[in-house]
């Protein structure tokens, strides 16, 4: 339980960036704000948009997971690029307490959110994402497949959406199918909420880096650059004087043998696909 404790909450738990690391995500929080608001400041004519990807091949179990990172990151950035050559984005999970998955366990969906930044974004992102809709396939609960929203510039609401892709999953999803010709809709109920499926996303996050689910074009590119070289040294340092819990090649042994001692017999060891 030590060690558990350990690899959810204290910083330097393990040595490289991973999600669950908090001081990690707030730090890349705070280098995202931070360069969006000089990115800003330096044009005031700038637009930022806010763009949403859910893609039904996204979808895994949360007891039989499979996350596939590189492809659908390549897919999504060939759509961000032709709506602004600078973006920086995330991906993210998304897991439904009132929806059951076929090979067992509830659903879960990936999804990736990203920012968009230069001149006449909103109009180009919006028309960009009309073609590009035909790519992707609609999840079961049938939302836009490219959401796009524009993002007011003023310092405290670029903060507030760069530290939404940063946020935890601290609430899982109840999607309620229409009835009678009305449309369906999805809220954030604590209705099934279970503590164990809160710990397969904690599970899921562990065992995943700030550099693996982040991906940027042009001057979002940078961004990412520069604020992966920061948060792996950060997590060196917050590692540094035996601090360290778990060496990173140690975390899925670790896992192996917890899921065996609360038997979790259901849940597979984590596929997460980050290359071709």
């Amino acid at each position: 339980m030590r060690t558990l404790k350990a690899l959810l909450y204290e910083p330097g738990a393990t040595s490289i960036p991973v999600l669950t690391n908090q001081v990690i995500c707030e730090a890349g929080f705070r280098i995202l704000h931070q360069r969006l608001v000089s990115l800003v400041e330096d044009d005031p004519e700038v637009e930022v948009g806010f763009i949403t990807f859910i893609d039904a091949d996204g979808e895994t179990s949360h007891a039989k997971t499979e996350i596939e990172l590189f492809h659908s990151q390549k897919k999504v950035q060939t759509t961000l690029r032709a709506m602004s050559p600078n973006f920086f984005g995330i991906t993210e999970l998304a897991l439904f307490n009132s929806q059951g998955h076929p090979s067992g366990g509830q659903r879960v969906q990936r999804h990736e959110h990203a920012l968009i930044v230069g001149p006449d974004v909103h109009r180009q992102a919006a028309e960009i994402a009309a073609k590009h809709a035909k790519w992707y396939k609609r999840s079961f609960t049938g939302a836009k497949v490219i959401d796009v929203k524009k993002v007011a510039t003023d310092k405290v609401n670029l903060a507030r959406m760069a530290a939404y892709l940063f946020k935890p999953p601290y609430q899982c999803m109840n999607w309620c199918p229409g009835k009678d010709g009305k449309d369906g809709h999805m809220n954030h109920s604590e209705k099934g909420d279970r503590f164990s499926r809160y710990l397969r996303l904690a599970q899921l996050r562990s065992m995943m880096s700030v550099e693996q689910v982040t991906f940027g074009g042009g001057e979002g590119q940078r961004i990412r650059s520069d604020m992966i070289k920061f948060l792996r040294a950060l997590a060196l340092k917050d590692a540094a004087g035996g601090k360290q819990v778990l060496h990173p090649d140690a975390i899925s042994s670790f896992w192996v043998d917890f899921t065996k001692e609360i038997r979790a017999e259901g849940w597979n060891l984590p596929i997460i696909k980050t290359c071709k």
